[in-house]
């Protein structure tokens, strides 16, 4: 599958503090397997999307982040995209050092827990941390350290309402009905009777609460799935379509083609022997610079 990718990332020693790196990706098309499960020691990231949504994982839970909202993953915890695929997407990443915040907010930053925010406030201040990089005034380091701040504050600060609170349930709960079992696809008029709610007001509260319709974001889910079956080998197509609760094969192939851009054989064939690899955890130090392979900095 073709993909054009534009990186700019500044990291160690020439980003300015409490950072460790600061970056811009800009993905046309894709990625195969840039986002598999890693984990940064030390540092946590704050992901604000531009354009496009990001299907991650951060630890056992699944967020669709959409543009202007931010996901923020603690240090050391387990993430990464939920097929290991980044998508077409503009994003700006920082990695917070949360000793050297002000010693105030040192306990609250080392503390956030995963979340997905859609808060002005912290998408503003990641943009303008990135924007004081590729355009840095004389009073850079004063301006990203004062950004660092009101980022940090803003989060901890942010309280959910009740409303919020039982909306994210519910959608989770509307999630893991929509996968189903074996086979079976559950309609949203299926999950909303199970739910006890109106179809209708369960679509709009998905959309708004994912950024996709639900069955959209199913579709996505089964796609996933079926990437790490045709990755693991150890299924046909036909059985991989009946298990995800496809019509047919056909119907299979054409909507995986849709969304990849190839077939489940020519996936299979360029992906086959992944799967055994899929459980490997990458270790990213976002402290360290690398150049061809050689470490840089710290020397």
């Amino acid at each position: 599958m073709p993909s054009t990718t534009e990186t700019v990332r500044f990291g160690l020693p020439e980003v300015a503090p409490p950072f460790a790196t600061v970056s811009q990706i800009s993905v046309a098309e894709g990625v195969v397997g840039r986002n598999r499960p890693h984990r940064h020691p030390a540092t946590v990231e704050f992901c604000t999307v531009v354009k496009g949504r990001l299907d991650w994982f951060v630890a056992d839970e699944g967020y669709v982040v959409s543009p202007g909202e931010t996901l923020i993953i603690p240090a050391d915890v387990v993430h990464g995209a939920v097929d290991a695929n980044l998508q077409p997407c503009e994003i700006v990443a920082v990695h917070l050092l949360p000793e050297r915040l002000p010693e105030k907010l040192i306990p609250g930053a080392s503390s956030l827990p995963p979340q997905r925010l859609r808060l002005p406030e912290a998408s503003g201040a990641i943009r303008r941390i990135y924007s004081e990089h590729t355009h840095p005034s004389v009073y850079r380091d004063e301006i990203v350290a004062a950004l660092a701040v009101l980022l940090v504050t803003s989060v901890l600060g942010h309280e959910e309402s009740e409303e919020e609170r039982t909306n994210g349930r519910l959608i989770r709960l509307a999630q893991r009905a929509m996968m189903g079992k074996d086979g079976l696809r559950p309609t949203v008029d299926d999950v909303a009777d199970r739910l006890g709610v109106s179809s209708v007001w369960l679509h709009k509260l998905f959309v708004r609460e994912t950024g996709v319709a639900p069955g959209d974001w199913a579709r996505s889910k089964r796609l996933a799935e079926a990437k790490r079956m045709l990755e693991e080998g150890k299924s046909s197509t036909v059985a991989i379509a009946t298990k995800l609760g496809f019509a047919s094969g056909q119907s299979f192939a054409t909507a995986f083609r849709k969304e990849s851009g190839m077939s489940p054989t020519e996936y299979r064939e360029r992906h086959a022997g992944l799967g055994s690899a899929g459980d490997e955890v990458f270790l990213v130090d976002m402290r360290e610079v690398w150049e061809n392979g050689v470490l840089v900095y710290p020397r």
